[in-house]
């Protein structure tokens, strides 16, 4: 009957908050500090100012085994109380960044929250979103960063490893695949993994000096061995590459040539790569040609050989995952 319809409009965007002119003209607020190290109650802080964006939903999605918050961002477009995450990840591809899994590798909580920022007050990464989802996870081990944190206010000038893993002295990316694991941070990975099903994870990981030392000081852990000297950036590219997956490994291997091409545009980056690269031979590989565990690709190191053990299992969702890429960038907890 016609006294029973009722028609009205939702707004789809935020009125006020989206022209584009506007945002242009706007100067960035350099919110998120790139030259400190980033706490945990700095990390809410951000995460929180990020949040009130109108393209960035910033949201708790669990807490650690101490009861720290595990602060998460995503952006997309529309942003809109009423939106359908199926249709976002079915008719785009959706980027999902990790970083602070290790606790003294600082950088990547500056990535990704720098890179948040971007996303809110420059027009030209805001465009990202017409063609793809982004969610940000920038601080997966908070316990670990606390106690790093206080650490690094003893002793400014070390290296801090103590505060590499989390409260139970494990590391929260070994539990993550795990239906009851003991760090509860550990299911914020999984169930970003399960509700967005990213066609590219970007683990962003450092790794500090403190390594070099370790051909002379009679100890050398048995996963680090390879990393007692820098070897510039590098990154592990893990993608399908079963038969079955061949246009899942063609689109892999087009990514991964578009990344060394961008990666050696840049002079002083392919440069500190090379000397890099050149020392690591010399004082390396030379001597211990088994160790050697370099993978250059047009100059750039790029571990692609290391098939992922993932696929094998044939899963749904092993199907839809894309590549999942772990940068490594030489960052300090200590100073300078």
């Amino acid at each position: 009957h016609e006294d029973l319809l009722k028609a009205e409009a939702l707004p789809v965007k935020p009125s006020g908050k989206t022209d584009e002119a506007a945002l242009q003209g706007k100067p960035e607020e350099p919110a998120v500090p790139v030259d400190e190290i980033i706490s945990y109650e700095k990390c809410l802080e951000i995460v929180e100012q990020l949040g009130k964006s109108d393209v960035l939903k910033a949201y708790i999605a669990g807490e650690s085994y101490e009861k720290r918050k595990v602060p998460v961002l995503e952006a997309f477009s529309p942003m809109s109380p009423y939106t359908s995450l199926a249709r976002l990840v079915t008719f785009k591809p959706t980027l999902y960044l990790s970083g602070r899994q290790h606790a003294n590798e600082i950088s990547s909580t500056s990535y990704i929250l720098k890179f948040a920022e971007k996303l809110a007050t420059d027009i030209s990464f805001r465009n990202q979103l017409k063609k793809m989802n982004i969610v940000m996870h920038p601080m997966e081990n908070p316990d670990g960063t606390a106690l790093a944190f206080r650490l690094q206010k003893i002793t400014p000038f070390h290296s801090l490893h103590a505060g590499r893993y989390t409260a139970l002295g494990i590391d929260v990316g070994y539990q993550v695949g795990s239906s009851r694991p003991m760090l509860p941070e550990a299911k914020v990975r999984r169930l970003l993994m399960e509700r967005w099903m990213p066609d590219i994870h970007l683990n962003l990981h450092g790794y500090p000096s403190h390594e070099w030392v370790q051909q002379f000081s009679n100890y050398s852990p048995y996963l680090f061995r390879d990393y007692w000297i820098p070897r510039g950036w590098f990154v592990y590219f893990r993608s399908l590459s079963l038969p079955i997956y061949e246009t899942w490994k063609r689109e892999s291997e087009i990514l991964k040539d578009t990344l060394i091409r961008d990666m050696n545009a840049g002079k002083e980056i392919r440069d500190s790569n090379k000397r890099h690269y050149d020392r690591y031979f010399r004082w390396a590989s030379r001597w211990q040609p088994h160790m050697d565990y370099l993978e250059l690709h047009d100059g750039l190191n790029v571990y692609a050989k290391r098939r992922s053990g993932r696929e094998s299992t044939l899963t749904s969702r092993r199907k839809i995952t894309f590549v999942e890429q772990t940068p490594e960038l030489m960052d300090e907890t200590a100073r300078g």
